[in-house]
């Protein structure tokens, strides 16, 4: 078999599989409802749910796109926010991105972002593992990792004891657990 056949199969067979992928997208997504809250979830060893989710970030049609993960983010807030049909993006504890980063999707931190990161009306949950700054805007905040620089908040910030902060926070209320560790301005029912 020449080259030419050899390539000609190759594009036959990727062909194939985004055709077998659209098919599996346009199907109807099933709903989970039994979650672990987000103060359950452990960033480094995420469940084998996540996982499955992180190793098909690598293919090359979702390379830029977003990963499903059926983690709920505000469990441990008194209110919730809009309902989207989408689950949270998760940002895994290897990657790194310098430069900025919006959506209007909730997400999941658990790596380091430099940069700015935006999320436009939805959730951002920053695990242990998550590092994030110098500037974050969302509408909630689960904050389980590293904020630094300025924070503006929307709505509500829950910190949990394992959080560290360091810059200026701005929200409507917050909810803080101890052992968090805080330096900079905080300026609660700003927003």
């Amino acid at each position: 078999m020449g080259l030419a056949s050899w390539g000609l199969l190759a594009g036959l067979v990727a062909i194939g599989i985004l055709l077998i992928d659209g098919y599996r997208r346009s199907l109807p997504k099933k709903e989970i409802r039994d979650n672990p809250s987000p103060t359950q979830v452990d960033s480094t060893n995420p469940p084998k749910d996540q996982r499955a989710v992180v190793q098909r970030l690598s293919s090359p049609r979702e390379a830029g796109g977003t990963a499903v993960v059926p983690t709920p983010v505000t469990a441990a807030l008194d209110s919730k926010p809009a309902q989207t049909d989408m689950s949270p993006t998760y940002l895994g504890p290897r990657l790194r991105i310098q430069g900025d980063i919006t959506t209007g999707d909730a997400i999941h931190i658990a790596g380091r972002i430099n940069g700015r990161v935006v999320v436009d009306g939805q959730p951002l949950t920053l695990l242990n593992s998550g590092v994030a700054g110098p500037q974050v805007t969302a509408a909630y905040l689960e904050l389980h990792g590293e904020a630094t620089g300025d924070i503006v908040v929307e709505k509500r910030v829950h910190i949990a004891s394992t959080a560290r902060f360091t810059g200026t926070l701005q929200a409507s209320t917050a909810r803080c657990e101890p052992g968090a560790a805080l330096r900079g301005d905080l300026r609660i029912g700003t927003c």
